[in-house]
């Protein structure tokens, strides 16, 4: 088989690469020094696209390449968030030729966990940045543990410093809780980006957090609203209250991850919880979920 592997110049795309090669499969690069115009023409005789781009303009390029290989039949597998934060309605009637999993949750499986629920669902939590809980989770000094972070390329691309890195998993987590959101089926409307506070950390706020060791950066959404503003993201959506926000590990009801690990806890309607657990960041781990995503679809292809 041979694949396609948009964005093959950065870590992800080399991580697929690899990988997909390891494996004995052919794979060819479109980056953004290619002809926009030659695209369609490169996915002929292609078995499937990657899609490892960062997230640019509101996730529309990413959709373009997206809506281009759906219109040629080419299946797709996409660690890009922006363009199911931004366009969830747009893409929802071809979820099915869509391999996502690595948007939220990495390795996890969180979001197939989403995909299939068996009752309604009433609330979820969890942990969905490894990054954050990395730098939150692991011993030493707080600057040493962001340039080991780094070396791991866990870090969003272009983030240096510490407030500038955490800043930016905080808007990666933004998109990651309309993906949530919206696959959850929790309301017929779409959660945008939009729709959430942002909110920019200073250094000295974060060194503050690091070094107390007591808190870790969690997600939730519920139909029930806290009293107090959180220390961080949210938002509603009808009668839905949607935040990330830095707590106390004490006010925690679940298993907290260690490391680049992410969690999220599922409840229905009837008080039953499922959980997702796994690596949630790096390139790795991205590269391997999306080609389990890209294998799945070819093999239901063929059924």
């Amino acid at each position: 088989m041979k694949f396609l592997v948009v964005g093959g110049l950065g870590a992800v795309g080399q991580a697929v690469h690899r990988q997909l090669q390891v494996r004995g499969f052919q794979t060819e690069s479109f980056t953004s020094k290619d002809d926009r115009s030659t695209f369609k023409t490169q996915l002929v005789g292609v078995d499937g696209l990657f899609l490892a781009v960062p997230t640019r303009d509101r996730g529309e390029i990413a959709r373009g390449y997206i809506l281009d290989a759906l219109d040629v039949g080419v299946p797709i597998a996409t660690a890009e968030k922006g363009s199911l934060s931004y366009h969830f309605e747009r893409l929802r009637p071809s979820l099915d030729r869509i391999g996502f999993s690595p948007t939220v949750g990495g390795g996890s499986g969180m979001l197939e966990l989403l995909r299939h629920p068996h009752r309604p669902l009433i609330s979820l939590t969890g942990v969905v940045n490894g990054t954050c809980n990395y730098l939150f989770t692991e011993k030493g000094k707080p600057f040493r543990v962001l340039r080991r972070a780094q070396s791991l390329k866990l870090c969003e691309p272009g983030a240096k410093g510490l407030a500038e890195t955490v800043n930016a998993e905080i808007k990666d987590i933004i998109l990651k809780l309309c993906i949530l959101f919206n696959l959850s089926g929790v309301c017929d409307e779409c959660l945008v980006p939009g729709d959430l506070s942002d909110v920019l950390f200073a250094e000295e706020e974060i060194l503050r957090l690091l070094l107390t060791r007591r808190y870790r950066l969690v997600v939730s959404i519920s139909p029930y609203v806290p009293r107090r503003e959180p220390l961080g993201v949210h938002g509603r959506k009808g009668s839905w209250s949607i935040r990330a926000e830095f707590v106390d590990i004490g006010s925690v009801d679940f298993r907290l991850p260690q490391g680049a690990d992410n969690i999220l806890v599922c409840t229905d309607c009837t008080g039953d919880t499922a959980t997702a657990f796994g690596p949630g960041a790096g390139p790795d781990v991205t590269a391997a979920a999306l080609i389990a995503d890209m294998l799945r679809l070819i093999e239901k292809r063929s059924v």
